[in-house]
């Protein structure tokens, strides 16, 4: 589907359709109804335009070790930059009229600047005349310039600037395709970058035909179970259209003097990586045929070697169409090769491979003998790239997770999980025999793994990554210590020094049990010093640099707390038992100036999620961190406050037999909201008759169910959700079986079904362009369609340009607008529009 946000969009402004079944039309008031862009009250407004994004983190720290790239934020963008046209064509959406991805015109930065944090100067940099913002920022390999994408309204283009004065220069006079590759790589050298460019000989677009010349076609050829995605390919035309915006010229840029030298023909370049020696470029591009009903992220794909003339060399690998999405990945063709890479010191491209059948081995007899076992192995492919340069460089029974190198690539580093444990160990190149261990400890090592530590990196100046080592032949771990009463002790991040022969561990750092120091970037391998941010629930976080020797701090930067009544609100932690005996927490959150003894009105925003166990929900909490400072976003109800509001935020544990966690999804979300609004009404301090409730996506799924099952809820706020699963047959969430396996449940979580049993009144909120697989707009429809012939008390706005949560200034001051209203007619302050009722304006 192609959409132009210019011209369809502009027509639907505001949907804004209230159901009052209560109260008469005097009170309804423009707040709700009126069509056009409304604010909140100044304590709201000013919350939700607050400058806490001026707030700055170093993170981005140069080769030399002393310059930081410092993003000069934009803050939350209007919405004439959302409303600029564009295209969506298989879930990729494009700014065609500058030629490039879409995402790279709506999320940038403002500028940039370099902060020297030694001398603690700063260097602001020049920008271009007529440039809106800046994308891509990327470090030259000796750390004297930086070059970025600077984006104009109708072009992309790459510039260079000065570290030491911020002056910037044009490196491509021709404009950049960043429709698929957001990214360039420079030479090791600095002299060059690899970059993708408009084609020279284009042509124009191409253009709709004016009357149609086929019929909308779709045909069965097998079993593809797919998830519900809004935004495909529907004609032939945006197909055309597709390949058109995907398809450039990869060149090589001379940064001195913007000279172009082209490599190959154009084609449509999914990525692309230059060789370390600056030889070779490893480029992905995406292949025909395209599809109707899958991404087109998923189409195929081929990897290939190419020379610096643009002849291939050697087809890597190669991706068949996967349109399956549900149940396996689809076919992938020749994908035996992981985790490719190019090697750091340019002896070629390294990869891991399981071993390969030989012949006659799917022949043999399943009780033979002597059980075969293929082994894993890293392989070095050398240039030129044929079969004879191919090299076995390890191999292993077990299967190898994850494969770096030392700078010098003598050196590997792996990990693998046998039994439950994660091992990372290290093989040097000239004794491959022995393996040294550097860590082993229970845990997947995957991202929410609690025990999970990992070896500590950084980029070379050709490019390429490789594992910190000091001088002494010592690595470096990263981790967390994690506390099993998280509520008593924070994380506390560390640093460990591992000596690779004898495997003795130093604890170099680790944070203060009272203030969270996180962000760890070590100034260079010696790591005599590291730069570090630090934060307590009443300190903002700020970027330090410690001497790890004398453990002497020294403050770089200065942020500032714009939103004091807001960190200043009494926050608690609470662990409340349900009737089943289930365990959980919620935070709650009460006015400043609240005294105790005195019942508010309460607003619960929580978003349920499914457990196996109460060891697997007290698992989850592992990383819930007491010593962070309160932060808060356009959106954070943390704002309702300021209104004299009680704020819940409750977990929403929903528990049963793993893959049928959702048997129990309606009791448990009763079960929950019961045992909360109990637990805090005998604690004194919300008022049971003035309940309100919200949530976003699977949220606001949850608040619509916790309406319609429960008779809590006065009103509820609800965004960009699904409410009818069976828009979603085929798995949903954490729900793995398919609508035709558990059709009972299916029927029982879905509120447009139920949606005459709904209590309270109910505010829809979605955005136009919610391109989030299941919970596109047709879902807020249908059920404003359902509850208005219903007769219930229900609203909805949908927000042109916006997407699976709002980001436009217009949209988030409009949403409170509404907000605010709604909550105090229905949960706040109902009474007075009763009063009203009673006695009408004598005008």
């Amino acid at each position: 589907m192609k959409r132009k946000a210019g011209y369809s969009a502009i027509l639907l402004l505001i949907i804004c359709a209230v159901v009052f079944s209560s109260f008469p039309v005097f009170a309804q008031k423009e707040i709700l109804t009126e069509e056009k862009y409304l604010e909140p009250p100044d304590d709201i407004k000013n919350l939700v335009l607050n400058e806490n994004y001026k707030n700055i983190t170093l993170r981005n720290l140069g080769p030399d070790g002393e310059n930081f790239l410092v993003p000069v934020p934009s803050g939350i963008i209007p919405i004439d930059v959302m409303a600029k046209p564009f295209y969506v064509l298989g879930e990729m959406e494009f700014d065609y009229m500058a030629n490039r991805s879409r995402r790279m015109t709506t999320r940038y930065s403002a500028g940039f600047k370099v902060f020297n944090w030694k001398n603690e100067t700063w260097t602001e940099v020049q920008l271009p005349k007529n440039c809106t913002s800046v994308n891509g920022t990327s470090w030259s390999p000796d750390g004297s310039q930086v070059a970025y994408f600077a984006l104009f309204d109708d072009k992309t283009e790459i510039w260079v600037a000065d570290v030491t004065n911020g002056k910037s220069k044009r490196v491509t006079k021709n404009p950049v395709l960043a429709t698929w590759v957001t990214g360039f790589d420079w030479s090791a050298d600095g002299q060059y970058i690899l970059t993708v460019l408009v084609p020279d000989k284009r042509g124009p677009e191409p253009v709709e035909p004016a009357v149609a010349t086929e019929p909308k076609v779709r045909v069965t050829t097998k079993k593809t179970p797919t998830r519900t995605y809004p935004f495909l390919l529907q004609t032939m035309h945006d197909k055309n259209l597709l390949e058109y915006y995907s398809t450039g010229q990869l060149a090589l840029v001379t940064v001195k003097n913007g000279k172009v030298k082209k490599l190959g023909e154009p084609a449509m370049f999914k990525s692309i990586d230059l060789s370390p020696d600056g030889m070779y470029v490893y480029v992905s591009m995406m292949q025909k045929p395209f599809s109707y009903i899958t991404p087109a992220s998923r189409f195929g794909s081929v990897n290939e070697i190419w020379d610096m003339e643009g002849q291939k060399m050697v087809e890597v690998t190669k991706t068949e169409l996967r349109e399956a999405t549900v149940g396996g990945s689809g076919s992938r063709g020749d994908n035996n090769k992981r985790s490719i890479t190019w090697r750091a010191d340019g002896a070629g491209i390294s990869y891991l491979e399981m071993e390969p059948r030989k012949e006659g081995d799917e022949d043999e007899e399943e009780d033979s003998d002597e059980e075969k076992k293929s082994m894993d192995r890293v392989m070095l492919w050398k240039p030129p790239f044929d079969d004879d340069s191919k090299e076995v460089i390890y191999e292993s029974e077990k299967r190898i997770g994850s494969l770096d190198y030392s700078a010098e690539a003598d050196i590997m580093f792996m990990t693998q999980t046998d039994d439950g444990k994660r091992h990372i160990f290290a093989v040097h190149m000239n004794n491959k025999d022995q393996v040294y261990t550097i860590d082993k400890r229970k845990g997947s090592g995957g991202y929410r793994d609690p025990n999970r530590v990992t070896l500590m990196t950084y980029e070379l100046p050709n490019g390429e990554s490789a594992v910190r080592m000091d001088a002494g032949g010592s690595v470096f771990l990263q981790g967390t210590v994690i506390s099993k009463k998280p509520e008593e002790e924070a994380p506390k991040p560390f640093i460990e020094r591992v000596n690779i022969r004898s495997s003795d561990k130093t604890r170099i750092f680790e944070s203060s049990p009272d203030i969270y120091e996180n962000h760890l970037i070590p100034v260079d391998n010696s790591f005599g010093e590291l730069i570090i941010t630090r934060e307590s629930p009443t300190m903002h976080r700020d970027t330090y640099v410690m001497n790890l020797r004398t453990k002497s701090l020294k403050k770089l930067t200065n942020n500032t707390n714009h939103t004091p009544e807001i960190s200043g609100l009494q926050r608690s932690y609470h662990e409340i038992t349900r009737v089943d005996g289930i365990k959980f927490w919620a935070r709650l959150v009460l006015p400043a100036n609240y005294r105790s003894g005195t019942k508010l009105p309460a607003l619960v925003w929580f978003y349920p999620r499914e457990y196996t166990s109460q060891k697997n929900y007290d698992e989850s909490r592992s990383r819930y961190n007491k010593n962070s400072f309160p932060r808060t976003s356009a959106r954070s109800w943390d704002y309702f406050s300021q209104l004299g509001y009680a704020i819940i935020y409750p977990d929403c544990p929903i528990i049963g037999e793993s893959g049928k966690m959702n048997n129990n999804y309606v009791p448990d979300l009763r079960n929950n909201m019961w045992a909360v609004i109990d637990y805090f009404d005998k604690m004194g301090v919300i008022d049971r008759d003035k309940l309100g409730l919200g949530g976003h996506s699977y949220g606001a799924f949850g608040t619509a169910n916790a309406m319609i099952h429960t008779p809590f809820f006065k009103a509820g706020i609800a965004g960009d959700g699904n409410y009818n699963r069976t828009l979603t047959p085929v798995t949903f969430q954490s729900e793995r079986r398919w609508f035709w396996d558990a059709r009972e449940v299916y029927i029982s979580m879905s509120p447009l079904l139920w949606a005459n049993q709904m209590n309270g009144a109910l505010l829809m909120y979605h955005g136009q362009d919610d391109a989030n697989t299941g919970t596109f707009l047709i879902n807020s429809e249908r059920m404003f369609h359902a509850l208005n012939s219903l007769g219930k008390t229900t609203s909805l706005y949908v927000y042109p340009y916006e997407h699976h949560g709002p980001i436009t200034v217009e949209t988030q001051l409009d949403m409170w607008a509404r907000w605010v209203q709604w909550m105090d007619m229905y949960v706040m302050s109902p009474e007075k529009y009763k009063e009203k009722k009673e006695k009408p304006d004598k005008k």
